[in-house]
């Protein structure tokens, strides 16, 4: 794939999964569908956050290819969504945010991993 399509492609994913995100974040948890068995799983909850922050930052490492520390502006996202759901009705949860955190953290070699597998190296890969 050329870079200019790779890069709208991988662009619009991450814009995506951004707006997915803030709408699973930010409506209320009772208008939330039920997890069913899921919820059985132990900490199925803290699963979900590290999973969706991993590939959050995976997107963005793709995409703009920023320095490690771009990790940090994901941190601080999630830590701010997570200080507003207090007023869409939900509470905040440290632990969530410190999943969330966990999940920014793995999301950078995830994608430097998954760049030279799809042969669209990042700029972390590269040195």
């Amino acid at each position: 794939m050329n870079k200019n399509r790779y890069g709208f492609v991988v662009g619009g994913l991450f814009v995506v999964w951004t707006a997915v995100i803030l709408l699973l974040s930010l409506v209320p948890g009772d208008e939330l569908p039920p997890a069913g068995w899921l919820a059985r799983i132990p900490h199925f909850d803290k699963i979900v956050h590290c999973g969706f922050y991993l590939i959050e930052t995976g997107l963005l490492v793709l995409w703009v290819r920023p320095s490690p520390r771009g990790k940090f502006w994901i941190v601080a996202f999630s830590g701010v969504i997570e200080l507003v759901q207090s007023v869409c009705g939900r509470s905040a949860d440290w632990l969530d945010w410190a999943a969330n955190a966990l999940g920014a953290m793995a999301g950078v070699p995830a994608a430097i991993w998954f760049g030279k597998r799809i042969g669209q190296g990042t700029r972390a890969s590269r040195k």
